[in-house]
This record gives C-alpha cells, structure tokens and sequence, in this order.
C-alpha cells in the first residue's frame, strides 16, 4: 500500500471539538470514509433517540471490517462515544480477521465493507459464510455507493441491511439498531433494484389457498412445445389438435401456474428446474423429431 498522507477531521471527547489529526498509509478512500465518522451533533443526537428505543442495558455488540486500519479506528470510537450502547469488540481488515473475531467475541451486529485487504468484494463473499456459520450475527455491509447487483447480491447472500459510507453517521446508528431489532435495513432504491430483479424471474407457484394444481399429460406437452417457441398452430399440427383447443388447454394452464401471459410460461419453462423435466417430457411423450414444426414456415406466425 503507497504511503500518502492525508488530512481529516475527529471527534475529541477530551477538547468537545474537532481535532486534526494526520492519516498515513490510509489512501484517499479511507480518509474520506473517516472524515465521515464524526459523532452527531445534539440536534442529531436527540432526532437519533426518538427513532431509537434503548435502555442502558440494551449494549449491542459490534465487529468492524474495513480495509484501512485508521478508518476502523475511527468507526470505532465513534461508534463508542455516540451515546446509544453500541460497543465495538472486534476490528478487522481482512476475511480471516473477521472470522477470527466472529469466533472469538460473537458479536450481535458486523459492519463489514465490500472490500477487505484480501480482494475488493471480499467482504461480499464473507456474508454466505457468515450466514452459515454465525447466524446469530446480522451483517451490515459498507458500500462506498448505489450497485444493483451488489445490493441484490448481498441480500441474496444473508445481508440484514446495507449502509451507504456517503451517508450520514446518525443513519448509520439508526440502521445497527434497527437490524439488531430484527428488521432489514434498506433504502428506496435498493428495493427497487430488489424488484427489479424479482420481476425478472421466472414465474413461479405460488402456495395460495390449496396446493397448485398438477398439470395434465396434455398440458405438459402444450407447455413444453410453448417453451420450445412454437406457436398455436404448430403446437395444434404436432399434436393434431385444433387451434382451439390448444388455446383452452393454455387457459388452464395459466390458471393452473398463475400466470397471465405467453411470457411468463416461456419463463417458467426455462427456470432451472422445468429444464431438464420439459425436455425429458416433450422425448418421451412426442419423440425425438417432434421439436420441429410440420411446416417451418408456420412456427413464425403469431399465435
């Protein structure tokens, strides 16, 4: 790591004010980060304590995963001196660091960044582990900004909350606390992009009143010709059936999957596990030339 020197600004208990002080071999990402860490002011610090319900006794403890050694520092003591019972046990840089101080103190809360010593999404990969391993551990992660596919992969990967490093420090607090409560922290837009990619899934069944109902022989083999992207009237010529009745027997089936269009069935055929079933069926039930339509032509006419 080049030595560099950089300045920020920290919060004095001694002096009740800020004081200088000189950050080497920290780099620029580090003394921004801590320049951030600043407690809250008084205005702060009471809006602080009417969204959050503490009592003495409530003391959360906290592991701290960042790169740069000074910046856990700096969330540390910050951490300590906010005045909402939140206590640092552990400070590590790397993933054996944060394993090592999740066996040894098991803290409540881990604020972990994205990026570790050992590798810029080290702290991403930490989460599954984390998850498996220590599941009385809700992890926070530290993004430096808004990443769709870090944030759903972070979810995906047993996150509790993720808190923005632009951010204020008072939301930082807010944020512990609430993941220490048992709730997900998330922005508007991290659900959005939440959303986003739900939306973009397969389509899949969804437990309602009763189970989903089976489909039929018939059914499977109208969906899997559906999968393959045959149309109405190549589906009917396959099976020798009427325009029709293949459009009565996708009714069901949309009913049947709860699904409303042509799409998502050609999702829902594609998920990883319809693949193999759908291939395996449209064999045994049709053979192995069915795939291909009587007339090539009619497989490009709209249904």
């Amino acid at each position: 790591m080049s030595a560099m020197s950089c300045t920020a600004r920290r919060w004095n208990l001694a002096e009740r004010g800020p004081a200088e002080i000189h950050l080497d071999n920290v780099g620029i990402a580090g003394a921004v980060f801590a320049g951030r860490l600043s407690p809250p002011s008084r205005q702060n610090h009471e809006h602080l304590s009417l969204g959050v319900q503490t009592t003495m006794a409530s003391v959360i403890s906290i592991l701290v995963a960042h790169p740069f050694p000074l910046a856990c520092e700096l969330m540390a003591d910050a951490l300590r001196s906010c005045g909402h019972q939140l206590k640092p046990v552990h400070l590590a840089t790397d993933s054996e660091g944060v394993l090592a101080g999740l066996e040894e103190k098991q803290p409540r809360i881990a604020l972990i960044s994205v990026a570790l010593q050992d590798g810029r999404l080290a702290g991403l990969h930490l989460l599954c582990r984390l998850r498996e391993q220590h599941p009385k551990t809700y992890p926070i992660l530290l993004l430096d900004a808004p990443d769709p596919k870090l944030v759903v992969e972070a979810f995906r990967c047993g996150a509790r909350g993720i808190y923005y490093q632009t951010g204020a420090f008072a939301q930082l607090c807010k944020c512990i606390h609430a993941v220490w409560r048992g709730q997900i922290w998330a922005t508007s837009q991290d659900l959005e992009y939440l959303l986003e990619t739900l939306a973009g899934t397969p389509a899949i069944r969804v437990p309602g009143g009763g189970a989903a109902t089976p489909l039929t022989k018939r059914e499977a083999q109208v969906v899997s010709l559906v999968g393959e992207g045959l149309t109405n009237r190549a589906i009917a010529q396959h099976l020798n059936l009427s325009e029709h009745t293949v459009r009565n027997y996708l009714f069901r089936v949309f009913e049947k999957l709860r699904i409303s269009s042509r799409v998502e069935l050609v999702r829902y055929c594609m998920g990883p596990a319809n693949r193999a079933q759908k291939r395996e069926a449209v064999q045994k039930n049709l053979g192995p030339r069915s795939l291909e339509p009587a007339h090539p032509s009619s497989a490009r006419q709209s249904a």
